[in-house]
């Protein structure tokens, strides 16, 4: 089974991570100046009991751990609306291309079994080619220069890993949004064994290289998160 390891784990419904780095800079997508819009944002909202469903599961997986990956909206105290767990692309985005994925048949034992050179390049401006390998638990969505290249292809299980071939000319910015799905829309709640109500994990692991297979950003201590809701 190939497996990618990581030390970096956090609690989040719907994350954004960034990194600034000499060369790669990594940022939050479609980030905003609107000083009225940060102003909200900073306010606490609040809700009550669990989310109306819209979307009974997004992914039907049978096999080992099935989950439901249900998406439903629920409104805040002051009247506006949220989508739970949060708004993605999963509908209508490109795929990330599997580097392990249980649900498509696809286990290679280890990086040496994967052919990259069957993972089509996304144009992202530029001619430098770099390679992304990603693991989300649950669901990621990767940018380059503000551009949706690819999602997960699974929004909660089987757990999967993925990888992005792009080229880009530096500096450029990376932006990933994670989500960690949710069973109790609007809790943050996950139905695990016999735990109707388990708090659950989350966590994102992402390593970025170039044609030479050097290490230009990696998932560390540097990475910093924002999580917004709408």
């Amino acid at each position: 089974m190939f497996k990618i390891v990581t030390s970096l784990f956090l609690t989040f419904c719907s994350a954004v991570l960034f990194v600034q780095l000499p060369t790669v800079v990594s940022a939050a997508p479609n980030s905003s100046d609107d000083s009225k819009t940060n102003t909200e944002s900073s306010l606490p909202s609040f809700t009550q009991g669990e989310a109306q469903t819209a979307v009974k599961t997004l992914f039907d997986w049978k096999g080992s751990n099935p989950r439901t990956s249900k998406v439903g909206t629920i409104k805040l105290s002051d009247g506006r609306q949220w989508t739970v767990p949060a708004k993605t692309h999963f509908q209508s985005g490109p795929k990330a291309k599997d580097l392990y994925n249980e649900a498509n048949e696809v286990k290679p034992a280890g990086l040496a079994d994967v052919d990259l050179e069957k993972v089509p390049v996304i144009d992202a401006g530029g001619d430098e080619i770099f390679t992304a390998y990603v693991f989300g638990d649950n669901y990621f969505e990767f940018y380059v220069n503000g551009k949706l290249l690819a999602v997960d292809p699974v929004p909660m299980t089987p757990f999967n890993s993925n990888v992005i071939r792009f080229k880009a000319q530096r500096p450029f910015t990376i932006g990933v949004m994670g989500v960690d799905w949710e069973e109790r829309l609007g809790l943050g709640f996950e139905k695990f064994r016999s735990a109707p109500f388990h708090q659950g994990d989350a966590g994102l692991v992402a390593v970025v290289m170039n044609a030479a297979d050097e290490t230009v950003s990696v998932t560390d201590a540097n990475w910093k998160v924002t999580c917004p809701h709408e």
